[in-house]
C-alpha cells in the first residue's frame, strides 16, 4: 500500500508529540480551518470605517456577522485547496505539516468537514436577513475560490489577479450588507494592495523552494523573480499612488471637511516599504505571517486604523467644537 493510499484511508490522528489528544485535537482542526487566515476577511469592515457607520450598533452588528459567515466560507475553501494539493503539500517544507498533507486528518472526514463549512456560513446569512446583494456577492466569493483552487492557480497573472478579485468581494460584502455604496477608489485600492501582496509572495515562493518550486505549484515554472520584483515594483507604485489620490480628491476632502487624510499615506508608504523589506531581505513571504510577527507591520496597521478613525469620527466633533 502506497504512503498517498495510507493517508487516505487514515482517520483523524493527533500526534502524542502534540501533548494532550484534546488540545492536540483542537491545533489540528485550527490549521485545517487556518484560522489565522480570517483576518482577511476584516476587509469587510472597510465600507464601514470610510462611511462613518462605525458607531452605528446596528451596522456594526450586521458587518460583524456577515464577516463571522465569510469565516467558515473561506476555511471550506482552504479545506478544498489541501484536499486536492495535499500531495503537492508534501513537497513545502511548511505546508507538508498541514494535517490533511501529513495525514492527521484524512481526505473524505476533510471534505465533509469543508460541505459542512459551506452550510454553516450560509446558514449565518440566512440568520442574519441580510439584503440579496450579500449572498450573491458570498456566492461570487465561493465559486471564485473554487475557480482558483481547480483552474485558475495554473494561469499565471490571473491567478494573482483572482487573489485580488477575492479581497474586492469582501469589501463589497461589507458594503452591501449596510447599504453603502463602494467607490471606485476603495475597489482599486483594495485590488491594487492584494495584487502586490500576491505578486510578492509568488515571489517569495519561487524563491525559497529553488527548482522544487513547480512540483509544489506548477505556475511558478511561468515565473521569474525579475518579473515578478518589476510586478511587486509595479503594484506597490500603482497602490500607493491610488491611496494618495483618494486622500486628495475632492469628494474626499468634501466628505471629510479635511484634507488631513492624505497624511495617513505616510503610514501607508511605510507599511509598504516594509513589507518589501521583509520579502527580499528578511525572507518572509505569507502576508499574515508578517501582520502576526513583525511587530512594525502590526503597528503601522494599527496607527493607520486610529488616525483613520480620528479623521472619520472625531474630526467632525472637533472641528464643530472649535466654532
Amino acid at each position: 500500500m502506497s504512503a498517498s493510499t495510507t493517508t487516505s484511508a487514515s482517520s483523524v490522528t493527533v500526534s502524542a508529540r502534540n501533548g494532550g489528544a484534546g488540545s492536540g485535537a483542537l491545533r489540528t482542526v485550527a490549521r485545517l480551518l487556518r484560522v489565522e487566515e480570517w483576518v482577511k476577511n476584516l476587509f469587510a469592515f472597510a465600507p464601514a470605517l470610510f462611511s462613518g457607520q462605525l458607531t452605528h450598533q446596528a451596522a456594526l452588528g450586521q458587518v460583524a456577522l456577515v464577516t463571522a459567515a465569510l469565516c467558515p466560507l473561506a476555511s471550506s475553501i482552504y479545506i478544498l485547496n489541501d484536499v486536492i494539493d495535499a500531495d503537492r503539500d508534501r513537497e513545502h517544507p511548511k505546508k507538508r505539516h498541514r494535517p490533511v498533507a501529513s495525514g492527521r486528518i484524512s481526505r473524505p472526514l476533510a471534505a465533509v468537514i469543508g460541505i459542512g463549512l459551506v452550510a454553516a456560513g450560509f446558514a449565518l446569512l440566512a440568520a442574519a436577513r441580510v439584503p440579496a446583494a450579500v449572498v450573491w456577492y458570498s456566492v461570487g466569493f465561493l465559486l471564485l475560490n473554487l475557480a482558483y483552487t481547480l483552474y485558475l492557480k495554473t494561469k499565471v497573472i490571473i491567478d494573482v489577479f483572482s487573489i485580488a478579485v477575492g479581497y474586492v468581494l469582501r469589501v463589497l460584502i461589507g458594503g452591501a450588507v449596510i447599504g453603502v455604496w463602494v467607490t471606485h477608489w476603495l475597489i482599486l485600492c483594495t485590488f491594487l494592495l492584494a495584487s502586490f501582496l500576491g505578486f510578492s509572495k509568488r515571489r517569495h515562493e519561487l524563491k525559497t523552494l529553488g527548482e522544487g518550486s513547480g512540483r509544489h505549484r506548477p505556475v511558478l515554472t511561468l515565473y521569474t523573480e525579475a518579473f515578478l520584483d518589476r510586478m511587486s515594483m509595479l503594484t506597490l507604485s500603482m497602490t500607493l499612488t491610488c491611496y494618495i489620490l483618494y486622500t486628495i480628491s475632492p469628494d474626499t476632502i468634501a466628505r471629510f471637511g479635511t484634507s488631513a487624510l492624505v497624511y495617513s499615506s505616510l503610514i501607508v508608504m511605510f507599511g509598504l516599504f516594509r513589507y518589501l523589506f521583509l520579502i527580499h531581505v528578511k525572507q518572509m513571504g505569507s502576508p499574515v505571517e508578517v501582520l502576526y510577527h513583525d511587530r512594525q507591520i502590526t503597528l503601522a496597521v494599527i496607527l493607520w486604523v486610529l488616525y483613520v478613525v480620528g479623521i472619520v469620527y472625531t474630526w467632525p466633533w472637533w472641528r464643530q467644537s472649535l466654532r
